[in-house]
C-alpha cells in the first residue's frame, strides 16, 4: 500500500492482461472498507539485532530506537513487536526476570518479576504494543501486552502499565526495551531474538 489516498475512487474492472498498479490496489482497498483518504501508512523504522544476557544482574538494554523530534505527533503511533527468550537451569525456581519498556524517561511498562521453573528448556516471551499521541505534543497513551511461558503454562503475565504520561515529543526521545535478572548466574540467561518498531501515520 502506498499510504494515504486522496478520496475514494471506485475502481473499474481491469481488462485481461492489464497492469495492477499501486493506485488501483489502494482504490480497491478504500472502496471495500469505505475510507475517504484515510488509509494509514505503516512503516518499519527500526529492526533490532539479537542480544543475549547471562551471568549479569544489572539492567541491560535489549534495543533502543531514538524517535526523531516531532515524529510522534497528533494521530501518529509508534508501535512495536518483540520476541524474547528466558532460560533458568540454576536449580533455583525463584530466579526472576524483569522487563521494562521506556519512552523518554517514562517507564511505559514493567513486567515486575517473571519466574520460570528450573529446566533445560528455553521459554518464549512475546511483547507488543504502542505509544499513541493524544492530541498534543506532550501527552501520550500506551498499550503493552506481555505473553510468557513461565512455569508449565502459557498465559499473560500482567505487568504495570503507565497508560497516560507526558513526554515532549518535539525533542528526540529513546524508545527502548530492557531486561534485568534478579541474580547473576551462568545458568540463567535471557535475550532478544527479534524486534521491529513501526511508525503508523494516520495524519
Amino acid at each position: 500500500m502506498s499510504g494515504k489516498v486522496e478520496g475514494v475512487t471506485h475502481p473499474a474492472n481491469l481488462a485481461d492482461g492489464a497492469t495492477i498498479t499501486e493506485t488501483y490496489v489502494d482504490n480497491v482497498t478504500n472502496s471495500i472498507i469505505g475510507l475517504d483518504g484515510a488509509l494509514a501508512k505503516v512503516e518499519p523504522i527500526h529492526v533490532a539485532t539479537s542480544v543475549d544476557v547471562s551471568n549479569d544482574a544489572t539492567e541491560n538494554t535489549l534495543f533502543t530506537y531514538e524517535v526523531p523530534a516531532n515524529t510522534l505527533g497528533t494521530g501518529n503511533i509508534v508501535r512495536f513487536d518483540a520476541g524474547l527468550y528466558w532460560y533458568n537451569n540454576s536449580g533455583v525456581v525463584s530466579q526472576q526476570l524483569t522487563l521494562k519498556l521506556y519512552y523518554g524517561s517514562t517507564t511505559v511498562s514493567d513486567t515486575f518479576d517473571l519466574e520460570t521453573a528450573n529446566t533445560t528448556k528455553y521459554r518464549p516471551i512475546i511483547c507488543n504494543g504502542a505509544v499513541v499521541a493524544t492530541g498534543a505534543t506532550d501527552t501520550q497513551q500506551a498499550y503493552v501486552a506481555w505473553s510468557a511461558m513461565t512455569r508449565m503454562s502459557v498465559g499473560p503475565e500482567y505487568g504495570d502499565l503507565d497508560q497516560t504520561f507526558a513526554e515532549d515529543s518535539t525533542t528526540a526521545l529513546d524508545f527502548k526495551l530492557t531486561g534485568q535478572l534478579s541474580n547473576a548466574a551462568t545458568t540463567v540467561k535471557f535475550g532478544l531474538i527479534w524486534a521491529v518498531v513501526y511508525l503508523v501515520d494516520v495524519s
